[in-house]
């Protein structure tokens, strides 16, 4: 598995703040600890966008995460008060490149290139997760995409049995939404080769801690 150190700095989102200040380009994020009725309508002017998600800091599978324009965010403030008082969570704009293309996932076995996979909503959804009924199918990525990918897993800076990087399309290039360092789906289904490569990563591995 990956090192202990990485899954516990991978659990909370806060890693993708600590990326930023390293140089990773992530999408505008808004940190937030607590939320009030005022705060609300004010994340939509400080993030200068008609619609916004807000999504815990810690959670899987877009779990509480909500899509809002400020009507419907001012419709659901009962229910994003008693979700996030006592939260931490983070507040983006909503990049509508996520449904127009979708969301890109690389994957790296022992920080060598694997796969990779585009993950696009069905029709009147954001969500890229399977379970929600995504499209999902395998794609060669531009050199642009694997460099952003290579660049993050060089700031990360530590050796990785395995690494599922997740990229957005935005005006000014790919933005890093998460790296999936705990026990991700690989989509090993998309591509043949993909197991082999896993297990040859993890014999790599053992041979270099002399097991």
């Amino acid at each position: 598995d990956n090192p202990l150190n990485i899954i516990k700095w991978n659990i909370n989102k806060h890693y993708l703040r600590e990326l930023a200040a390293k140089g990773i380009e992530i999408v505008p994020t808004l940190w937030c600890d607590n939320i009030t009725e005022r705060e609300i309508p004010a994340y939509f002017e400080q993030l200068k966008t008609n619609e916004l998600v807000i999504k815990p800091c810690v959670s899987a599978g877009a779990f509480d995460t909500y899509r809002l324009t400020l009507p419907k965010a001012l419709e659901q403030q009962n229910e994003l008060l008693n979700k996030f008082k006592q939260r931490e969570f983070m507040v983006q704009p909503f990049i509508s490149a996520i449904i127009e293309e979708g969301e890109f996932s690389l994957f790296y076995f022992d920080d060598q290139f694997s796969h990779a996979i585009l993950k696009t909503p069905q029709h009147n959804d954001y969500r890229v997760q399977e379970e929600f009924g995504s499209s999902i199918i395998k794609v060669d990525p531009e050199p642009a995409l694997k460099q952003h990918a290579e660049k993050v897993l060089k700031v990360i800076n530590t050796s990785l049995l395995y690494a599922r990087l997740d990229f957005v399309r935005t005006s000014t290039g790919f933005a890093l939404m998460e790296a999936e360092l705990i026990e991700p789906s690989l989509y090993f289904n998309l591509d043949d080769s993909s197991p082999q490569r896993f297990v040859n990563a993890i014999e790599r591995r053992m041979k270099r801690l002399g097991m």
